[in-house]
C-alpha cells in the first residue's frame, strides 16, 4: 500500500486486495486506519513520531477486513521524503502473520 502521511491510499496491490478483499477502485483515496479500524500496538502518534524520525517502523497491527474478519499483520513502514514539497509518502507493507 502506498499512503500519504495521514494514510489517504494512493496505491492498492493485488496483494493488500488478497488479504483485505476490497479492490484499488473501492479504497483509492480513503484512510487506510479508518478502513482497517486499526488496532495498534502503542498510540498512532508514537508511532508516527517514530516513523518520522527513523524513516521506518515495524511492528504486529490488528486490521478488519472488507468481510469484517480480522487479521493480525506484520506491518512494516517505510518513509520517501519528497524534497521538494516536503511531504512524506509511506510504503506500507503488510503480511499475514500470527497473533
Amino acid at each position: 500500500i502506498v499512503r500519504d502521511e495521514d494514510g489517504t491510499i494512493r496505491y492498492w496491490s493485488k496483494e493488500a486486495e488478497l488479504i483485505y478483499g476490497w479492490t484499488p477502485q473501492e479504497v483509492l483515496g480513503t484512510r487506510t486506519h479508518s478502513l482497517f479500524k486499526t488496532k495498534f500496538p502503542t498510540s498512532l502518534p508514537r508511532i508516527e513520531k517514530q516513523v518520522r524520525e527513523q524513516s521506518s517502523w515495524k511492528g504486529k497491527l490488528i486490521h478488519r477486513r472488507r468481510d469484517g474478519s480480522l487479521v493480525t499483520v506484520n506491518s512494516r513502514w517505510n518513509i520517501q521524503r519528497n524534497p521538494q514539497t516536503k511531504s512524506l509518502t509511506v510504503i506500507e507493507v503488510n503480511a499475514e502473520g500470527a497473533a
